[in-house]
């Protein structure tokens, strides 16, 4: 931890994260959370890595989602020059910016939220979900001052939810406030229609 952001190494194991109290600490618990849920065999956790899960292009990764939740920043090493890019950039496309001989070498935390979680529903606990929402909040007195909030289960890799955010940010989080942006998330996400479940069940899903 450096001036309050949490780095870590492109390939360091989940269970190690999951084992961290440092990774508990300045996540508010989202990551190692994360890590657990989108690998759930301790054994395979122990070989595969953060790096490693996060260029996966995974539409039902958690942990992808609590990264963007995170606001997290990948720092690429490439021959013409270091790239830094955010999560939103990033995990959309992650080939695009390891190009040319980059290579993801660490994954930036900016600061601690105040609040995090991650709810998810799967058929059985040991597949991947059918929707996963990650969401962190930082507060300033009773307002939120800041909510990133993302989703899988899309036809995209998981996304954050920009119009949901502005929805809550600036409110004591009230009943109605929590409503429209449930409304917003449920009715505009492109949830992926598969054999998994159709879309319209995700949609579902997703509003509770």
């Amino acid at each position: 931890v450096e001036d309050e952001d949490l780095e870590i190494g492109a390939a360091t194991p989940l269970q190690d994260v999951v084992d961290s109290p440092i990774a508990y600490s300045t996540t508010a618990g989202l990551l190692p959370t994360a890590c657990r849920a989108a690998v759930p065999s301790r054994l395979l956790r122990g070989m595969a890595t953060i790096g490693g899960e996060a260029i996966h292009d995974d539409p039902d990764s958690e942990l992808a989602a609590a990264l963007l939740a995170l606001n997290a920043v990948f720092v690429v090493a490439h021959p013409q020059e270091p790239l830094e890019s955010p999560a939103l950039r990033f995990l959309r496309a992650p080939a695009a910016d390891l190009a040319g001989g980059g290579i993801l070498r660490a994954v930036l935390i900016p600061g601690a939220p105040h609040g995090a979680a991650l709810e998810r529903a799967a058929v059985l606990p040991s597949l991947p979900p059918l929707v996963a929402v990650a969401v962190t909040t930082t507060f300033s007195g009773e307002k939120l001052a800041r909510v990133r909030l993302a989703v899988t289960g899309l036809i995209t890799a998981p996304a954050r939810f920009i119009e949901a955010e502005a929805q809550l940010e600036r409110t004591a989080g009230e009943e109605d406030v929590l409503e429209r942006a449930a409304s917003l998330v449920s009715g505009h996400a492109p949830f992926r229609d598969d054999a998994a479940a159709p879309a319209e069940v995700r949609r579902r899903i997703a509003r509770p």
